[in-house]
C-alpha cells in the first residue's frame, strides 16, 4: 500500500481509469528489482515496456473520453474554447 501512496504522491493522484495500468507497472518494476542489480535495472525495465500495449501512446490518443471535452469547456471560453485562442487560429 505503501509504493501506491508513494506513486500517488510522486503524479500528484492518477485517474481510476488507469489504475489497473499503475498496478502492473508496480509489480513489473518490483520483479525487476528482484531479478537485477540496481545498474541492470533500468535498462531491463526499459527492455520489458518498450513494445508492451499499454505504453503505446497511439493506444491512449485512440481512446474515446467518456465525456466531450467542448460540452464541458466551451461556456467556461477555457484553453483551445477561449476567445483568444479561437481569434488567433481565424488569424493564422
Amino acid at each position: 500500500m505503501g509504493e501506491i501512496e508513494n506513486i500517488i504522491q510522486r503524479t500528484h493522484g492518477f485517474s481510476t481509469r488507469y489504475a489497473q495500468e499503475y498496478l502492473d507497472f508496480n509489480i513489473l518494476r518490483k520483479q525487476i528489482k528482484y531479478k537485477y542489480k540496481r545498474d541492470e535495472q533500468a535498462k531491463k525495465l526499459f527492455e520489458e515496456v518498450k513494445d508492451s500495449e499499454f505504453i503505446k501512446n497511439a493506444l491512449v490518443l485512440n481512446t474515446p473520453m467518456p465525456i466531450s471535452l467542448k460540452e464541458a469547456y466551451y461556456e467556461y471560453h477555457y484553453g483551445i474554447f477561449s476567445d483568444a485562442y479561437l481569434k488567433k487560429q481565424q488569424n493564422s
